[in-house]
């Protein structure tokens, strides 16, 4: 469940207030750095539309990576690439080469396959264009990029220098930490875990806004660790004029934004105890999951990894035309978001708190596309598992409307919809969920998953 996104560069998500005597000096710092971040943003589809940029006031931008990049490689306390690759490109090169790399992450059975657990999961309409929507994000969003594959800096020949300077800035990060982390390898696709893959690329999208955000800081005298809570205004200025993002599923729209408004989160909380240059220690052992990102102190404090979850191949136990059509996980952060489709946003926060690990599976079957969810959850405690456990059974009903609930015992909620068994059971600190299995089937489903969870590894 995440994407290749061009960088929206909202505000950052910085934390805690500051003592009252600098307090209204530091808000009128924070409200300046938010306005210089939001520009980045919130400037570009305005500036669409205004008259394309000359090559010389663009190639004076790029004149100027080298040196900015040698500014964040002192501020990083890393040393920065060299030579760097320099380019200006048209729109349509720049929405071709991003829907190359996306299709290179994601070839086409997979991003279908995507789509289809992001429909099981009603986080978006059956009908949603995934691939078109992303295609279309790339053309509103994208200003200067760095290409992690060619090693490449790219402006885009439509906006204007000023609008993408910030972003500049923002990208250069990632060509540092390319050098130092080989991008490649770092964000490559592991199977069933795209939790653990989110986790790195608001690493990585964090470091690169708090360091914007830092540059832009410094004449003012201060940093981003001591400014008050900008969480409203970031997401203000990271969406307010994107007509395609604000379109968007509201779930789509908060993972487009999670590794910048939750990564910069993370970054500051480890700022506020380190300097700078201590972020690379986090390179060689970065968060493990979306949890360690929305609750830093999960990794910066008492260590909470996720636990290993495996789910065994039910397609025999579905019955004959089922196919396995994707294996992966949710995480803390999607696992909030499908509660939150259904249910108000506190509840949906409190009962996926105390997330310990998850792994689903999703079945298809051949001739009418019938889709199956197979969702195995576990949890800090049994009291988390019985919380998130009830929000779910409370979940069901208002997903499937033709639901018609069956007795089941404790511990177990079943229903039956247009010959489909729905069914969560909780099982001390695990939680299975069994949605769109035929009827009759479901109770040999859920056997075989529990057989497989108890069986001595």
């Amino acid at each position: 469940m995440i994407f290749p996104v061009p960088d929206p560069v909202p505000v950052p998500e910085p934390v805690a207030p500051v003592p009252s005597a600098a307090r209204r000096r530091l808000r009128i710092l924070a409200l300046v750095a938010a306005a210089a971040l939001a520009f980045a943003c919130a400037a570009r589809p305005a500036a669409a539309a205004a008259p394309p940029p000359s090559r010389q006031e663009l190639q004076q931008l790029l004149d100027q990576a080298d040196g900015i990049l040698a500014q964040i490689g002192r501020l990083r306390g890393l040393e920065p690439p060299s030579p760097l690759k320099k380019a200006i490109r048209p729109r349509e090169a720049i929405v071709r080469r991003y829907l190359e790399l996306l299709r290179d992450q994601y070839p086409g059975p997979r991003l279908e396959a995507e789509r289809k657990a992001l429909v099981k999961f009603a986080l978006i309409p059956p009908d949603f264009a995934l691939e078109r929507f992303l295609g279309d994000m790339a053309g509103e969003q994208v200003a200067a990029y760095y290409d992690h594959l060619s090693g490449e800096i790219v402006l885009a020949d439509w906006l204007p220098a000023g609008v993408q300077a910030p972003v500049l800035t923002h990208e250069l990060v990632h060509a540092l930490q390319d050098r130092h982390l080989d991008l490649r390898k770092f964000l490559a696709p592991r199977s069933g875990r795209s939790d653990f893959l989110m986790a790195r690329h608001a690493m990585l999208e964090g470091e690169a806004t708090a360091v914007m955000a830092d540059l832009l800081l410094q004449p003012m005298g201060v940093d981003i660790t001591r400014l008050p809570d900008l969480g409203p205004l970031a997401e203000q200025a990271a969406g307010r004029d994107s007509p395609i993002l604000n379109a968007a599923p509201k779930f789509l729209k908060a993972q487009l934004l999670f590794p910048y408004t939750a990564g910069t989160g993370f970054v500051v909380a480890f700022r506020k105890g380190h300097p700078w240059p201590a972020f690379t220690q986090v390179y060689g052992d970065p968060p493990r999951s979306t949890e360690q990102i929305l609750h830093p102190e999960k990794y910066l404090g008492r260590r909470d990894d996720p636990q290993v979850v495996l789910l065994p191949d039910v397609r025999g136990v579905l019955g004959p035309g089922w196919t396995l059509a994707l294996e992966d996980d949710a995480g803390e952060f999607a696992v909030r978001g499908v509660l939150g489709r259904f249910l108000p946003e506190e509840a949906a926060r409190a009962a996926a708190e105390g997330w310990g690990g998850d792994q689903y599976h999703l079945y298809e079957r051949a001739g009418d596309g019938g889709l199956a969810l197979v969702f195995l959850t576990a949890w800090d405690t049994e009291a988390d598992a019985r919380k998130f456990a009830d929000a779910y059974a409370r979940l069901i009903p208002r997903k499937y409307g033709a639901a018609r609930e069956v007795l089941a015992g404790q511990g177990m909620w079943r229903w039956t919809a247009k010959g489909e068994a729905l069914l969560v059971e909780r099982r001390g600190g695990d939680v299975l969920i069994v949605e769109g299995a035929p009827e009759g089937r479901a109770d040999r489903v859920r056997q075989w998953v529990w057989r497989f969870r108890a069986a001595p590894r």
